[in-house]
């Protein structure tokens, strides 16, 4: 199942080719969590814990995926340039590439969303003004589908007003033509800049989310109470079983999460969108 939207969506699939690249590419982007089949009862409960979390995770354990989709991993930053007019498209393709960024061109919105999203740091460079959908409404599409590409806006028509609204639905800067070099490539910088760490931190969230599978039902349990202050003792009275069990338990769950320390096994946790347990002491 693939969805066009933000909403929570939950992908169960028995076999995915290595050949099926673009499906790889549009679960990553516009799905909330994937499970390859076979899935177990922690799967689906993690995935329902995780349910409130703002960014899109996966949990891709299938042995079927191959190099070639294990590359879509490798993140190439990429700057997009919309713009009907050539002559801007050109110009502004031929400096960015004499920093070396990789470029693509594009001239309407329709045409760039026709376009698989970009599986890693972004920067949109679009025109205010465009045939059809207009620069900010594609904004505005884009961030409905919770699509991540950092927007330098240019435009020869624009104002304060203009520029203040599309900075505050948050775009990295709005630059009214004409417009220097120097001027450009630092808006460049900064939107990539942001792009590779909002790309940075959702990878940290993949990650945590992939050390919760590995808990069992039990310890995922014994984590939320952990997290919420109990003391051993007080988590024993609490799942009416031993101490030493639960230590047992908690030594595992901190092995399993790959921290030393409940801080870090909170900051982990929380990452992943997993709250403390409601404690009934």
């Amino acid at each position: 199942m693939l969805t066009d939207g933000p909403s929570t969506t939950v992908a169960f699939s028995g076999r995915v080719l290595h050949e099926s690249c673009d499906v790889w590419k549009k679960i990553d982007f516009l799905v909330f969590v994937f499970l390859p089949k076979p899935i177990s009862d922690m799967n689906i409960r993690l995935s329902l814990v995780a349910g409130h979390c703002d960014r899109p995770w996966m949990m891709k354990t299938t042995a079927t995926v191959s190099d070639s989709v294990r590359g879509l991993k490798e993140r190439e930053r990429r700057v997009f340039v919309v713009d009907d007019d050539s002559s801007i498209r050109k110009s502004i393709a031929t400096l960015l590439s004499t920093q070396d960024y990789a470029v693509a061109t594009f001239t309407s919105a329709a045409e760039y969303l026709e376009r698989l999203p970009q599986p890693g740091p972004a920067c949109l460079v679009l025109d205010v003004r465009l045939p059809g959908l207009d620069g900010p409404s594609l904004q505005q599409q884009l961030t409905q589908k919770g699509r991540v590409e950092q927007i330098v806006f240019i435009t020869g028509h624009g104002n304060i007003s203009m520029g203040i609204s599309a900075m505050k639905r948050g775009a990295v800067d709005f630059l009214p033509k004409p417009f220097t070099d120097e001027q450009f490539l630092s808006a460049v910088a900064q939107a990539l800049a942001r792009s590779a760490e909002q790309w940075k931190q959702r990878g940290e969230v993949a990650e945590s989310r992939t050390r919760l599978l590995k808990l069992t039902p039990r310890e995922f349990e014994v984590m939320r109470l952990v997290m919420a202050g109990l003391l051993n003792k007080q988590i024993a009275g609490e799942l009416g079983i031993s101490v030493r069990t639960i230590k047992a338990h908690r030594c595992r769950v901190m092995e399993k999460m790959g921290v030393a320390s409940v801080a870090e096994l909170v900051l982990q946790a929380q990452k992943a969108g997993v709250a403390p347990a409601a404690s009934r002491l």
